[in-house]
């Protein structure tokens, strides 16, 4: 009997003298432990603990005394390669195998109930484990692959496919943690609970699909496993526990059961391919972070109202579809008090109405929707929380009601907000709204308006508004007409302007109001060449609309009406006449319509537009060249002569042209349909002995140095009427 050959190496603990040493269980002395002395031990206590010589146990199941086998009772056994619990035994508690790593082979008996966490972790080299009955706990830190056997079903880990015997109740904590070789498993039907991490970090496992019959899964219990791509889930399970999928970076879509009710914190945390979910009627909150790092694009619901009445969000930017149906145009049940910030990045809708039931919008409520172009706030609203409309980068306007009672920091942050239409009795604080230069605050009273806001309109009159240019975001939108007793834009121009009968040096330009007054910075007055004559103490610019015909000269900006632009600015010039620098453009006590009134112009398949809000770029716009935007198509264009599609994002108080031809080129020169001239032309000073020829488009055609190279240049010029040193000139062939 080999048991007495190793006895002495049996490290003692303070238990019962039973299970202190072999010694001792052979009670008549003969060297020998019989049947009867085996089945009369009814503990181990640590008999084994850290024995390194025992290798195997094969008398062990005679111990039918034994009801369980004790924590740690062979913990160290580094030796120990088989052994087979006895049929009395009904729990393997914590670690009583733990680190028995030349551990091949262990058979666990139909009477095991119960095996707890950490059973067998460390035995790096199990091979087969049997098991007949029982709930299946151990953990598999180092080197899972040991085969658990039962009479109908073998679980195989470390190969493709593992099936849990049929005898499993519930897998515990950290089961098969850290399996990296596992790929598949199936749980059968008489497993209801599965413990926290217990599949966390295998790392091979693809799929997986949780029987009905579980109605718990605990925190982390698939942390980590970075291959897996699908996972049908349990219509009995009720929450997605912390960090449950969290770095599963391999997951593209879940689908959740109906009886989920809760998403809890980081739950699938950095799932970097996660794109789509579907969530249940059932479910009630998300935790704020429950996405957090994920690239969720797409979320699909069926049932809206009980969409509403989820507490939170946090899904990153994403696509909302009802019924398969992306929304689009947002209109809240009825019934609904509070919207909490379940649309916060919900870049599908572009409109949102509320009804007369809604009483509060949460904070971050409809935060970085970036598409939303407006929004219909309900009447009965009394509180706008915290960032309610932050990052709504699309949104122009916006009306807020006079049951509005507060409002929280940052509510309209890096929106798009051009106009607030404000209804509200309370004083608006600047932490509520990062201003934009050209915003328009309409209000009842001007002390409700943040100091940040400098165009505030007081019931329907406006005592001065100042418009400018800034970046592409310093949008303009007026939702409703209102007088102001003065407004003005202010633009800067300094490119070269055209010679030769060459088109150069235009822009475009489309203001919200009529203008009355137009002056340069230094130079003084100014009018379009269609309004002046040489007899005027104003300086000439060009100034042209498009007509049926083609380009033509004008004499006025109307309000919301698109035009292109020149101010002469040649070293050809006479000084005085160059326009470079600040011009502005002024009116009082003027209308100004709201911003839906634009008036485009069509010419030969081409449609001339207004843009008040920033136009990205696109292949059906078509942009001036203006600031040497050169395209080099064709040999080139010189900058500010030709519309070019595809080429810039336009931006506000400019035009653009939009083509409804089939095959249109690629650019569209400026070309003028009759003369944009005056009859005189300012000239260089005679001293210089410079003669100029000038067309009644203002562009120079020709030089000439002395009187006789002037005569001989006249003898040249084609049938026309020329201005030449100021005056004009008729030539007939």
């Amino acid at each position: 009997m080999p048991l007495l050959a190793w006895c002495d190496n049996i490290n003692f603990a303070d238990a019962e003298v039973k299970t202190i040493c072999v010694k001792n269980w052979d009670t008549n002395g003969d060297g020998e432990l019989s049947y009867e002395e085996a089945a009369a031990v009814t503990s181990l206590g640590k008999a084994f603990w850290e024995n390194t010589v025992i290798t195997s146990f094969d008398e062990f199941h005679n111990f039918i005394g034994l009801y369980q086998i004790e924590s740690e009772a062979f913990q160290g056994c580094s030796s120990l390669s088989s052994i087979s619990i006895p049929n009395s035994v009904k729990s393997i508690l914590y670690e009583a195998f733990d680190g028995c790593i030349s551990l091949t082979k262990i058979t666990i008996p139909n009477s095991v109930t119960n095996i707890n966490a950490y059973a067998f972790h460390g035995c790096s080299s199990r091979k087969i484990i049997k098991v007949e009955s029982g709930n299946l706990y151990y953990d598999s830190r180092e080197d899972c692959n040991a085969i658990i056997e039962t009479s109908s079903n073998t679980l195989i880990l470390g190969s493709e496919i593992t099936v849990i015997p049929n005898s499993v109740k519930s897998i515990g904590q950290e089961a098969f943690g850290y399996c990296n070789s596992l790929k598949n498993i199936t749980i059968p039907n008489s497993v209801t609970s599965i413990g926290s991490g217990a599949f966390t970090r295998c790392s091979s496992l693809d799929s997986i699909t949780i029987p009905n019959s579980v109605n718990d899964l605990g925190y982390y219990a698939f942390s980590y496993c970075t291959s897996l791509k699908s996972i049908t889930l349990p219509n009995s399970l009720k929450s997605i526990e912390q960090s449950m999928f969290s770095d599963c970076t391999s997951l593209k879509s879940i689908t959740l059961p109906n009886s989920v009710i809760s998403i809890g914190l980081f739950a699938f945390h950095s799932c970097s391919s996660l794109r789509s979910i579907t969530i249940p009627n059932s479910l009630k909150s998300i935790d704020s972070l429950a996405f957090l790092y994920c690239n969720l694009d797409s979320i699909f619901i069926s049932d809206l109202t009980a969409w509403c009445k989820i507490d939170y969000g946090g899904f990153g930017d994403y696509h909302l579809y009802l019924n398969g149906k992306e929304i689009e145009d947002l209109v809240i049940p009825d019934g609904i008090n509070t919207i909490s910030s379940i649309f916060s990045g919900c870049i599908s809708v572009k409109t949102i109405t509320m009804p007369s039931s809604v009483t509060s919008i949460g904070n971050n409520a409809f935060s970085w929707c970036s598409s939303l172009t407006s929004v219909s706030i309900g009447p009965s609203v009394t509180s706008i929380g915290n960032y309610a409309f932050s990052g709504c980068s699309s949104l122009t306007s916006i009306n807020i009601p006079s049951a509005v009672t507060s409002i929280g920091e940052s509510a309209f942050n890096r929106s798009g907000l051009t106009s607030i239409i404000y209804d509200a009795d309370i004083v608006m604080p600047d932490n509520i709204i990062t201003s934009a230069p050209n915003l328009l605050f309409y209000t009842k009273d001007a002390s409700y308006a943040p100091s940040n806001i400098r165009n505030v309109i007081v019931n329907g009159t406006a005592k001065k508004i100042v418009l400018s240019d800034a970046s592409s975001g310093n949008n303009f939108y007026c939702p409703r007409e209102f007088t102001a007793e003065k407004i003005s834009y202010t633009h800067n121009y300094r490119m070269t302007s055209g010679l030769d009968g060459q088109a150069r040096g235009w822009e475009t330009i489309a203001l919200p109001f009529t203008v009355s007054e137009i002056t340069h910075e230094s130079k003084g007055k100014l009018l379009p060449f269609g309004a002046w004559t040489s007899s005027s103490d104003a300086k000439p610019f060009w100034l042209c609309k498009l007509s049926s015909s083609g380009f033509t000269r004008a004499t006025t900006i109307e309000a919301n009406t698109p035009y292109i632009i020149c101010m002469p600015n040649n070293s050809d010039y006479d000084s005085s006449f160059n326009l470079s620098g600040n011009v502005t453009f002024t009116a009082t006590n003027v209308k100004v319509p709201v911003s839906s009134s634009v008036s485009t112009a069509k010419s030969n398949g081409k449609t001339f537009i207004p843009a008040f809000c920033a136009q990205e770029k696109a292949s059906g716009v078509y942009a001036l060249n203006v600031n040497n935007s050169y395209h080099s198509e064709n040999g080139g264009y010189t900058e500010g002569s030709a519309f070019v599609s595809d080429l810039r994002a336009v931006s506000p108080f400019e035009a653009y042209m939009t083509t409804d031809a089939n095959n249109a080129k690629r650019a569209f020169l400026i070309e003028f349909s009759e003369t944009t001239g005056v009859d005189e032309m300012p000239t260089a000073d005679d001293k210089d002995g410079l003669h100029k020829v000038f067309n009644l488009n203002g562009q120079l055609v020709k030089k000439a140095n002395s009187q006789n190279e002037l005569d001989e240049t006249l003898k040249q010029l084609p049938t026309g009427v020329y201005i030449i040193n100021g005056k004009k000139t008729v030539i007939k062939r």
